[in-house]
This record gives C-alpha cells, sequence and structure tokens, in this order.
C-alpha cells in the first residue's frame, strides 16, 4: 500500500502546514488533511476531501462532519525532501483562503443551489465542508457569524439527508398523492423525501389510477415511469334497435362506446329482444376497448325460418352436387383427383331422412370410356334443425346440419370390362357430414364432406343444389 507522509506543523512552533507524499498531486491531498488534523472540533466523523481538480481520499479525523470540499489553497510551495514531493502553505496563506470562504458563506442564500438534484448534493457537500472549514481555521468569529454558519449548516444538513423521486408519465395534468403527505405532486416535479418506504397513487380523468410503491434513500435520485391507460370501453352492437341492454344492472345504449368506470373485476351485461335473452360477462383491465355483438331475429321472422323448415323436414328432396375426390394411398390412384357428379333423391322423415343415389367420376374427361366410377349407393342421414330450442340459421336463411353413412357398389369396371365379372365391382362405404342452406322452402343448396371406409379409402369434397317437393 502507498504510504502517505503527514507532516503538520503546529502553529506555535512554525509558520506553515506541510504534506509530503510520492506525487505532487500526494503531497498536496496530504498538505490539506494536514489542515484539518490541526482542527479543533469535538466530534469523530469520516471526511471525504477533494483538493482542486486533484484525486478524493477518506480518513477518519477529528471533524464535527463528513463533507466534501473544494478546498482553495493560496500561495502552495512544493519542495523535495528524501526522495518524496512535500507541499506548503503559510498558516497566513490558510486564514486568508478561510476568510475568503466566510465571505462567501456569509453572502450565500439556498435559492442559489442547482436546480439538479445531483448538482444541488455536489454543491451542499462542497458547502457544509466550507462551514468546517470556516469554523476549525478561525478562531475569531463573531456571534453573528457563527449564528449565520450554524443556521446555514442546518438547512444544507436537511437538505443532503434526502433523497428524490420524479414521476414521469404519459398525462400531463396527472396528480400524485404520496401516502402521509398532505399535498398533491404533479409529474416531472422533483419530490423531496426523507429516507424511508412510502406508497403512492397516480390518478387522472377517465384515466385508470395507478397504485405502488418506492424506497426513498438519502443522496440518491430516480425515476418511476407509468402510463395511465383510459377506463375500459365497450361497445354493445345488434342488428336490432329496440334491444334492452343492461350492464351491471344498469340500463345503457347500444351502438354507443360505453365507459366503465372499473379498472379490474367483471361487468355482467343482458342483452334482451322480445322474449330472447343474451348474457355474459367481461374481464375488465385498463385500456381495454371490446366491441360484443349480439344479433336477434323478430318472432315474425323466425316464424317464416321455421316454416322453411317444417317444410323441408318433411319432403322429397333431390340433389345435384359437384364434387372433387382425393386418396392419399399409392395404389388407390385410380379413384385420385376425381371431379364428381352426384345426383341423390331422399325421403324426408323429420330429423331423419333416406336416400338412393348416382355417382360418376372421371379424372379426364365425361365421356363412357374417360369415367372410372359408376356408383350405386344408398344413403341414410339424421339432420339437426334446432337443438335445445335453438334454430340455426344465418340471418333469414335457416341452416340445417347433418351426419350420415352411405353404402354402395361402384359398377364402372364390371360394366367397362364387359365381361361381368363379379370381382370387378367395388364395395363403397362412407361416413358422411354436412350442412343444408335454405333459400326458399323448396330450394336451397349443400356442403358436404365424405370418407370412404373400404376400397377406395377416398376423401370427397362436394357442393351443390337442394330441390324438395
Amino acid at each position: 500500500m502507498k504510504k502517505l507522509l503527514l507532516l503538520p506543523i503546529i502553529a506555535s512552533l512554525g509558520i506553515a502546514y506541510e504534506g509530503c507524499g510520492l506525487t505532487k498531486k500526494d503531497a498536496l491531498n496530504n498538505l490539506s488533511q494536514s489542515i484539518y488534523v490541526n482542527i479543533n472540533n469535538q466530534y469523530q466523523k469520516k471526511e471525504k476531501l477533494t483538493i482542486g481538480l486533484f484525486e478524493s481520499f477518506s480518513k477518519n479525523v477529528v471533524n464535527e462532519s463528513s463533507q466534501t470540499s473544494n478546498l482553495t489553497l493560496k500561495n502552495v510551495k512544493y519542495t523535495q525532501k528524501n526522495g518524496k514531493w512535500c507541499a506548503s502553505v503559510n498558516k497566513t496563506d490558510v486564514q486568508a483562503s478561510a476568510k475568503d470562504d466566510l465571505n462567501f458563506l456569509l453572502n450565500f442564500n439556498l435559492s442559489q443551489l442547482p436546480t439538479n438534484f445531483n448538482d444541488k448534493q455536489k454543491k451542499i457537500n462542497s458547502l457544509l465542508a466550507k462551514i468546517s472549514f470556516v469554523k476549525g481555521v478561525l478562531n475569531n468569529l463573531k456571534s453573528s457569524e457563527i449564528q449565520k454558519l450554524t443556521s446555514l449548516e442546518k438547512q444544507l444538513k436537511d437538505l443532503s439527508n434526502v433523497g428524490e423521486v420524479i414521476f414521469n408519465t404519459n398525462i400531463p395534468n396527472a396528480t400524485i398523492k404520496i401516502a402521509g403527505k398532505n399535498k398533491t405532486y404533479k409529474p416531472s416535479q422533483s419530490i423531496l423525501l426523507p429516507n424511508g418506504e412510502y406508497s403512492y397513487t397516480i390518478s387522472a380523468p377517465n384515466r385508470c389510477p395507478i397504485t405502488g410503491n418506492f424506497t426513498i434513500k438519502a443522496k440518491q435520485s430516480f425515476s418511476i415511469n407509468k402510463d395511465l391507460l383510459t377506463y375500459p370501453v365497450i361497445t354493445f352492437t345488434s342488428n336490432q334497435n329496440s334491444v334492452n341492454l343492461l350492464v351491471d344492472g344498469k340500463k345503457e345504449k347500444i351502438n354507443k362506446p360505453l365507459t366503465i368506470k372499473k379498472c379490474d373485476g367483471k361487468a355482467i351485461w343482458s342483452m334482451s329482444f322480445e322474449d330472447q335473452i343474451e348474457k355474459g360477462e367481461v374481464s375488465l383491465k385498463a385500456g381495454l376497448k371490446d366491441t360484443i355483438n349480439q344479433d336477434f331475429t323478430p318472432k315474425l321472422e323466425m316464424k317464416k325460418i321455421k316454416a322453411k323448415i317444417q317444410y323441408y323436414t318433411h319432403s322429397k328432396e333431390v340433389t345435384i352436387n359437384y364434387g372433387y375426390a382425393i386418396t392419399t394411398s399409392d395404389n388407390k390412384k385410380q379413384w385420385d383427383s376425381e371431379e364428381r357428379i352426384e345426383v341423390r333423391q331422399f325421403n324426408n322423415y323429420g330429423i331423419y331422412k333416406l336416400g338412393l343415389g348416382l355417382l360418376g367420376g372421371t379424372q379426364d374427361k365425361w365421356t363412357a370410356k374417360d369415367m372410372n366410377e359408376l356408383e350405386l349407393a344408398i344413403s341414410a342421414r339424421v339432420q339437426i334443425p334446432e337443438l335445445a330450442d335453438t334454430t340455426f340459421h344465418i340471418s333469414k336463411i335457416p341452416v340445417i346440419p347433418y351426419f350420415g353413412v352411405e353404402g354402395g357398389w361402384d359398377f364402372y369396371k364390371f360394366i367397362d370390362k364387359g365381361n361381368y365379372d363379379t370381382n370387378d365391382i367395388t364395395s363403397i362405404f362412407r361416413g358422411t357430414i354436412g350442412s343444408t342452406f335454405l333459400l326458399h322452402k323448396q330450394f336451397g343448396f349443400n356442403i358436404e364432406y365424405s370418407k370412404d371406409f373400404m376400397e377406395k379409402r377416398d376423401y370427397i369434397f362436394s357442393m351443390g343444389l337442394v330441390m324438395d317437393f
């Protein structure tokens, strides 16, 4: 460890303070230290001293406060002794520096402190060190000067024992409240507080408030950055203008943005029209923007929809579908990429329907020699016009889902070869799902998907016309 040499020259025996070190910088530091060691004060503190632009050092000395000082010494002289640099200054020059500092302090006003927190703390530390220096060096201070210095010192110490917090928000006129403080603050404002734990609330009109906690440490500055989000906004829409809307038990208007002044929890809503009612809930959070749509069908319109369904489900029906078939099996390529035309006739018995169909397919042209399929199929299906008193429809168009099976035989090879060998007949057995859309009680269209579970293993997608009588 670098050895530092301190050689204070006692004033009664000499006229100077002196400090030595390996460099001029060390010498100047030790000179300053020697001056402070010779200041007769009553309390043991840790002092941090900065000499001009030179480095800082710390040492336990007899002093009454822990400070940082920018001490300017006049007429410092450097000499070399025993391979070291020594810096010395006359006692009269030290007293002259102290008198300059005294004059500065007596005329100093707190309004002269920097507004920036960190700069302010540095300035306060410098001023406290100057006060300590002046009180220690000048023994003939007047009582009024001592009173002024003591008062300034107390004010500076109070300012040095606080920390700073600054709240930054996206709302310039937000209000900030800190628990235990009988005042409000604004964003970007410097807030000085003693050491401790604090809680806060940030609020603004039509914004969800934000709460939180923070810790203040003396001489430290930090920011809390928060964005205030709007209250949840929900728009309830419907195809009917006379819908009755209740939100949390209160009647509201549809097709108009509704601000809910709750930032968590749930909003309970109900929409009713004639004898129909729909209910639900929305999970609330700050900044939420949501639209809830609920369409209703007037009684008269629903009556017409049900009449279409009633007629259709008790009629004879012919369907003509155009489709496309694929198979993923390499040894079934003769039935892959097939265009298909399917004609079926059904008898409807409410939710049940039975039918017979003739189905053909080709990979090229619709000529006898180019066709690959000629199927005869018997179909059995279950259709679902309503479920749990719910009638399926899109606007005024009834939608009737169905599922079922069909089985039969493909006779194309049997006929095409001409030898009429029954081994050339291919069995089929498919599962089918689809939906019928009624544009009129006697006319509509359907979409359908089916899968063969026997020899062909094909997948068929088709759609077409529905005519019932």
